[in-house]
């Protein structure tokens, strides 16, 4: 076993007497939850070139997923529900027993039985150990170590070549306000080692703060943590936590870590759209200035434009080449995060000739589309079944012609994530609400 670091010691005892995200076992009868950056469409389409290894139950080989760092379970509960019916195993590690306590109480209730259970810090497993794994999920984890460095190495280590990770990670300007909270709490707090005491003090001074306060200005964006003396203590009183800017990230993950960011996962202003100076930036003469940086530069603009982003969120690789391309025409088009289905959007086109059709998803954003030519037979003929080159070979056109339409149409609505890709062998994933029917209807009488 590696030593770990002495501040682990201080962060266990926060962890063991306020488990993150606080969450009640009893509330799996009612609820599942999922986060955008959890969704198996989403890792097969950018990380496994729309072709991920899942097989049916007793099929294939075992699609292994590391949580590291699990928390009070969130990941590993909804990995586990969503793909229960597949060939995976969910494999938790966590260094807290108060919080492994709570994730196991949520899976018992859920009779989940492809999790395994590991206590301890995630810079003391090995792949020794624990074997390797295709996806790795961290999140809120990294930033808590003195070194995230060799956190995410470690990680590395037990990461299969072809495999890819999830992170999330701190973004430093949204948490302006944090950082000032946290210096004025350990100013408050000093000699004071009872943590329930610091966590009612923080709740007091919170309720004071005079509108000048940057937490204040900003506190709209904590509301979950800071409705529970759990979160307040893991926002306002952590003894270990850094955050890091959109040109730190891409530093210190490709840089450093030798890794390949892939997109980024979140959701709202940290979704894919976010990171867009253009939906910050109307005028044209100013974005066509920003569109001839690197992209890198355009992020970095993008987050100092929002000054809202509280976390990084983003799929990694050691490999490059991971998303899947409209250039392998064996892939199958399909609409997802809408409830139209093709057919549907087609018959728009039809019943408005000319007219642009606007997508809008819930705290993503909204993309219009201007219909050309094929527009609606290409939509007529997504099915989630057919391939791209079959939707082109049903079209009466020049083949070439009809492809770079699709592909114009597909990139259009990629930034929302309307149009994914996947291979024919893609099972099918359980739904949120599929999912959590199951669990409902045993409790349905108590």
């Amino acid at each position: 076993m590696k030593k770990t670091s002495q501040y682990l010691k201080e962060v266990r005892k926060q962890y063991e007497n306020y488990p993150y995200p606080h969450r009640n076992p009893n509330d799996e009868k009612k609820r599942l939850i999922g986060y955008d950056n959890q969704s198996i469409y989403l890792i097969n389409h950018y990380c496994f070139n729309g072709s991920i290894n899942l097989s049916p139950k007793g099929m294939g080989t075992t699609f292994r997923i590391l949580i590291a760092g699990g928390g009070t379970g969130d990941a590993a509960i909804y990995y586990a529900e969503v793909l229960s019916n597949l060939n995976a195993e969910i494999v938790y590690v966590d260094m807290s027993k108060a919080s492994s306590k709570i994730a196991k109480q949520r899976a018992k209730i859920r009779q989940l039985t492809n999790i395994t259970w590991i206590h301890n810090s995630i810079l003391n497993i090995t792949a020794d150990d624990l074997g390797k794994f295709d996806y790795i999920d961290c999140s809120g984890v990294l930033h808590h170590l003195s070194s995230p460095t060799d956190g995410l190495n470690g990680l590395k280590s037990l990461l299969k070549p072809d495999g890819a990770m999830n992170i999330m990670v701190y973004a430093q300007y949204g948490r302006t306000g944090v950082y000032q909270m946290q210096e004025l709490m350990r100013r408050i707090n000093t000699n004071e080692e009872d943590l329930q005491v610091q966590v009612d003090t923080t709740k007091s001074i919170i309720s004071a703060l005079p509108t000048s306060n940057w937490f204040e200005k900003s506190k709209e964006l904590f509301t979950n943590d800071t409705n529970n003396d759990n979160g307040i203590f893991d926002l306002l009183l952590h003894t270990q936590d850094r955050a890091y800017t959109v040109p730190q990230l891409y530093e210190w993950i490709e840089e450093v870590c030798g890794f390949n960011i892939i997109e980024f996962t979140g959701s709202g202003i940290e979704s894919k759209m976010g990171y867009h100076p253009r939906i910050y930036i109307k005028d044209e003469k100013n974005l066509s200035k920003i569109k001839t940086l690197p992209l890198i530069e355009q992020k970095a603009i993008a987050e100092l434009l929002s000054g809202a982003m509280i976390k990084h969120s983003c799929f990694i690789s050691m490999k490059k080449d991971t998303v899947a391309s409209c250039s392998d025409r064996t892939l199958i088009p399909y609409i997802h995060g809408i409830n139209n289905s093709g057919k549907e959007i087609a018959d728009i086109i039809v019943a408005q000739p000319g007219l642009a059709i606007t997508f809008t998803i819930a705290n993503q954003g909204s993309i219009s589309l201007v219909p050309t030519i094929h527009t609606e037979k290409i939509f007529r003929l997504l099915d989630g079944k057919r391939s791209i080159q079959e939707i082109i070979d049903k079209i009466d056109s020049p083949s070439e012609e009809v492809f770079k339409e699709f592909e114009s149409i597909f990139n259009h609505l990629f930034d929302l994530h309307i149009l994914l890709l996947k291979s024919k062998k893609f099972p099918k994933i359980r739904t949120i609400t599929e999912a959590q029917t199951r669990v409902s209807n045993i409790y349905k009488n108590n």
